[in-house]
């Protein structure tokens, strides 16, 4: 019965020495743990929503981004681009600062917006009022001021890019 008593005594002691030595070890990190069940749990999410609803896939590659002005310099604008993605759970689904270098052969254009009081009578007038509004009218950077909102067409994928290089800026008035 001593002998009993004594094992008994000895296990548990042993066993309450393991978890001190356990923790004290940092072995086991909780938080890390936890981390990694609610990133899985986040992505396979993101990976069901994208699957089950075919609109707020995220996009592979993009060209143009639309946004307000920060910034302007002699060749560069500092944009709040508007979100690429419409998935609440992309990374993509906030607004970003980008910077958009200028070069020379950067076009710039103020669209112009046909109002519906001036719309013509015949389809002729109207298809040469749309590709004269598509064209747009020459401006230079100067023109362009903070709180302008902006479109900016680059031949680069600029999906995740901070930084790139603009081959059209269009003012939207």
């Amino acid at each position: 019965m001593k002998n009993k008593a004594i094992l008994i005594l000895v296990l548990i002691v042993g066993f309450l020495l393991g978890i001190m030595v356990g923790y004290s070890s940092k072995r086991v990190d909780t938080k890390f743990i936890y981390q990694q069940g609610y990133e899985k749990g986040w992505q396979e999410a993101k990976n069901l929503i994208e699957e089950k609803v075919p609109f707020l896939q995220t996009p592979k590659e993009v060209f143009n981004i639309e946004g307000e002005v920060l910034e302007v310099s002699t060749d560069w604008l500092k944009i709040k681009a508007k979100p690429i993605s419409i998935n609440p759970l992309s990374e993509l689904y906030k607004e970003t600062i980008r910077k958009v270098k200028i070069t020379p052969t950067t076009k710039i254009i103020k669209e112009e917006r046909i109002l519906p009081s001036s719309l013509p009578k015949s389809l002729e007038e109207l298809e040469e009022i749309l590709q004269k509004e598509r064209q747009g009218k020459k401006i230079t950077l100067s023109e362009i001021k903070k709180g302008d909102r902006v479109r900016v067409t680059s031949k680069e994928n600029i999906l995740t890019e901070k930084e790139f290089q603009a081959d059209k800026i269009v003012l939207m008035k």
